[in-house]
């Protein structure tokens, strides 16, 4: 699925696919592909450094930091 541009999904593997999967297990995958996909050109278009993702540490109104607990 992911070189549908080189060449198609052959119909052996949808076979194959479709003895382990639902019809609606099958979309849930394809759409989770299409997603994963979609965040690597991402990655490789913002030339993301693997692990180098470090989430932002924001204060919330009213709420104690953990250093403070």
């Amino acid at each position: 699925m992911t070189r549908v541009g080189d060449t198609h999904v052959p119909d052996e593997d949808f076979t194959i696919a479709r003895g382990h999967f639902t019809e609606k297990e099958i979309v849930d995958l394809t759409m989770a592909i299409v997603a994963i996909n979609g965040w690597n050109r991402l990655n490789v278009a913002f030339r993301t450094v693997p692990g180098g993702y470090r989430p932002v540490q924001r204060k919330r109104e009213g709420v104690p930091s953990a250093q403070a607990v």
